[in-house]
Order: structure tokens, then C-alpha cells, then sequence
């Protein structure tokens, strides 16, 4: 587990012990908790290489072979 610091406001912090206290968890507990749910909740953006350029036989799995192969940069 990796140690972090983050800043909030003051109200966010009374929520947030106050969650925790409710819970019977810690501060920390709480705060990691809304973090994951938070972040599978964001929809990630599709990455802008892919799909732009059809190359017929080349598949995810043959990419480096055919760069290898067919990639000269000058």
C-alpha cells in the first residue's frame, strides 16, 4: 500500500469522520473505499492510435513483428 497525503475542505473532512465513526472504520478506510468507487465509476478514454490505420494481416498480437519488419523511421 502506498502512503499519500491529499487536502480537503474542512466540511469534507467532518463528513468524513463522521462516515467513518457511523461505519465503525477508520478515516483512511473510508476515504479508499470512496476512491475506488469512484474510479471505476470514470470512464477511461479509448487511446487515439488504435484503429486509425487498417492494416489487413496485422493483429495485436503480430505488432512488433510487423514493425520490425516493415517500420524505417528516416
Amino acid at each position: 500500500m502506498k502512503k499519500t497525503t491529499i487536502y480537503v475542505p474542512d466540511e469534507l473532512a467532518i463528513q468524513v469522520t463522521s462516515a467513518a465513526k457511523q461505519r465503525g472504520k477508520s478515516e483512511a478506510s473510508v476515504i479508499r473505499e470512496a476512491i475506488a468507487s469512484y474510479v471505476t465509476t470514470v470512464e477511461r478514454p479509448m487511446p487515439k492510435s488504435i484503429g486509425i490505420v487498417a492494416v489487413e494481416g496485422v493483429s495485436g498480437e503480430d505488432t512488433e513483428e510487423w514493425l520490425l519488419a516493415n517500420w524505417h523511421p528516416e
